[in-house]
């Protein structure tokens, strides 16, 4: 059940169709299952964003692309509550282990336990549970419409269109974020590279050793942005909510600084590592690949010369 194209897909249609019935499923049954509640709710948003990786793939020709997208994004939307609970909590323990100043990172540290605190009393699980069954329900609704899922289109045509709009999207939010240093930039930066990375991993079966790269140097791009985008939350947390009682006797001027200098780096590394991940241009990325999937086509059940 990985997430990949594989040869035995009769079309990419029909693989759309397997891909995106096995992540609902897991999605689902994960969510009815047992287990720690933030596993659980990380687990399950991972499947979502798997789901709009592959539907955004082929958006261009898919049939109904806006209700599936919606669907799946509404159905995740009801759980973020409960994934912010624990974000504080991690990116204050990252800056408390990082590099930087001591002061800056002992704050951190204790700011960390004071959201941890915060978390350990912000919800039951009766309410977690709650949240689970109702997404679990959205989704099945969803699932059921997936053998009715039509992409038009020929052979490479429909992923072509795909990895050529969402390249070129992640390409133009770079040079927006290099400009304009604003959080909404980076923020968008970070969803369309993601979106690329989920598009490397569906086709990376048609010559792995040579997608490889392009899939760790996605993967390491929006870790990076990833982590920016956590200390851009953790800024505004502050600046609207700067000493609550649980947190007054914490420097929280000292974060903001350490937060500042963690920032600029991240962006430091990121822009260089987009520079490396976007130096072919999205269209002549598309017509490699697409000779690499004819290739690999060409030895799937059925016979020589199929492509599609």
């Amino acid at each position: 059940m990985a997430y990949r194209f594989k040869r035995s897909d009769a079309t990419v249609e029909h693989g759309v169709r397997r891909i995106a019935g096995e992540q609902f499923d897991r999605a689902i049954a994960t969510a009815l299952g047992g287990g720690e509640p933030t596993a659980i709710v990380h687990e399950v948003r991972t499947r979502c964003k798997q789901l709009r990786g592959l539907v955004r793939l082929v958006r261009d020709d898919l049939d109904g692309y806006a209700a599936a997208n919606a669907a799946v994004r509404d159905a995740a939307a009801g759980l973020s509550a409960l994934r912010d609970r624990g974000a504080m909590v991690e990116t204050c323990t990252r800056l408390a282990e990082g590099p930087g100043d001591e002061d800056g990172r002992r704050a951190a540290a204790l700011l960390a336990r004071a959201f941890a605190d915060r978390v350990d009393a912000g919800g039951t699980a009766a309410e977690t549970r709650e949240k689970l069954t109702a997404f679990a329900d959205t989704m099945a609704a969803a699932r059921a419409t997936v053998q009715g899922w039509q992409v038009d289109g020929r052979g490479f045509e429909p992923v072509a269109h795909g990895l050529i709009r969402t390249l070129g999207e992640a390409e133009a939010a770079m040079r927006t974020a290099r400009k304009e240093r604003e959080i909404e930039a980076f923020h968008a930066w970070r969803k369309s590279v993601k979106y690329h990375w989920y598009h490397a991993r569906l086709l990376s079966p048609v010559w792995p050793e040579t997608i490889a790269p392009q899939i760790e140097a996605a993967k390491g791009l929006g870790e990076l942005l990833g982590h920016h985008h956590d200390l851009a939350v953790l800024t505004e947390h502050l600046a609207a909510d700067p000493a609550p009682a649980d947190v007054a006797a914490i420097d929280t001027a000292a974060v903001a600084a350490l937060v500042a200098t963690r920032a600029a780096a991240l962006e430091r590394d990121a822009f260089a590592l987009g520079a490396l991940l976007f130096a072919e241009r999205p269209k002549r990325l598309a017509r490699r690949w697409g000779k690499y999937w004819k290739l690999w086509r060409s030895a799937a059940p059925g016979g020589a010369g199929r492509s599609g």
